[in-house]
């Protein structure tokens, strides 16, 4: 099984008018779905031979993020087959915790996207490589790989890790 772990792109600042589910992309956000969609045209980029399972936080931001992504890819067949993701509310700031028993309800023969946030989403990759990492920044994107039956290690593996804007200050 594969899984791409997506924290969503730069979000406005949090206030006291808007419920923090409703917050939108920044500028600064769409820009980074571009830069994603250009680097990674797709989930079928990293494995076309497995089906895909996507879930996004019903979040505003997380929509966004995906939609970003999907609307700006080059390759427009890198998405197709791909039915609409799930926007189950428990996604929502969820602990690695519940992501991870949500997981293992999967088929291992299914890969997995998934669109959320932090805390959760740096939690559940530091679980599941067996060692803390640095959190995953606006739209950060690792591909883990889950360690086969011929593997002694019970560790997920990073095959690819990607950030948005690298060489912009932070």
């Amino acid at each position: 099984m594969k899984l791409i772990l997506l924290r969503h792109a730069k979000a406005q600042k949090a206030s006291w008018d808007v419920p923090d589910r409703d917050r939108p992309l920044q500028e600064r956000g769409h820009r980074q779905t571009i830069q994603l969609a250009n680097d990674l045209p797709g989930p079928l980029a990293v494995d076309s031979k497995v089906p895909w399972t996507i879930w996004c936080s019903p979040a505003l931001r997380t929509r966004q993020t995906l939609e970003g992504w999907r609307q700006n890819s080059l390759s427009k067949s890198a998405w197709d087959g791909f039915v609409e993701p799930q926007q189950p509310d428990w996604l929502y700031l969820a602990e690695a915790e519940r992501l991870e028993s949500e997981r293992q309800l999967l088929d291992d023969a299914v890969n997995l996207l998934v669109i959320g946030h932090n805390n959760g989403l740096s939690d559940w990759a530091d679980s599941l490589l067996g060692r803390p990492q640095a959190p995953l920044r606006t739209c950060q994107l690792l591909v883990l790989q889950s360690p086969s039956q011929k593997e002694s290690s019970l560790c997920w593996r990073i095959e690819l890790s990607w950030i948005a804007d690298q060489n912009e200050p932070w």
